[in-house]
């Protein structure tokens, strides 16, 4: 019985084939890139194992995930309500790890919350007599 071995990439018969690919040579160097970058931000224990998740520079099309929090991020769910799909806002900790992580289980509406935020921003923030 023979037994599978790795050989050295000097030994390895690579054949281009251009016509599978979807995506071109130079967004494949662009997103591994990306993957390399991100890659070092990740949190480690000290055995080197991973520990969470990095911060993201990335924006979110949502105004309140990456900014407001719960027992941990938001997240965003969608549901249908009467034939129309309405987004809301809850704790990304309850929905991952349940009720013992996070005892929220509210889903906010997200039309309604990013309202309100808006509102005291403007009030507080936005206003011309704040300095």
């Amino acid at each position: 019985m023979q037994q599978q071995r790795k050989r050295p990439e000097k030994d390895w018969l690579q054949v281009p084939m251009p016509e599978p690919q979807i995506i071109s040579e130079g967004e494949w160097k662009a997103a591994h890139g990306r993957f390399d970058v991100t890659q070092t931000a990740y949190l480690r224990g000290t055995k080197g194992d991973l520990w969470g998740w990095p911060a993201s520079n990335l924006d979110s099309k949502y105004l309140l995930t990456g900014l407001a929090q719960c027992g941990g991020s938001l997240y965003v769910r969608s549901s249908s309500r009467k034939g129309a799909r309405v987004l809301f806002y809850g704790c990304m900790t309850y929905h991952v790890r349940g009720r013992t992580a996070c005892s929220n289980n509210v889903l906010t509406p997200m039309d309604q919350a990013n309202e309100e935020v808006l509102s005291v921003l403007e009030r507080q923030v936005l206003h011309p007599d704040i300095t």
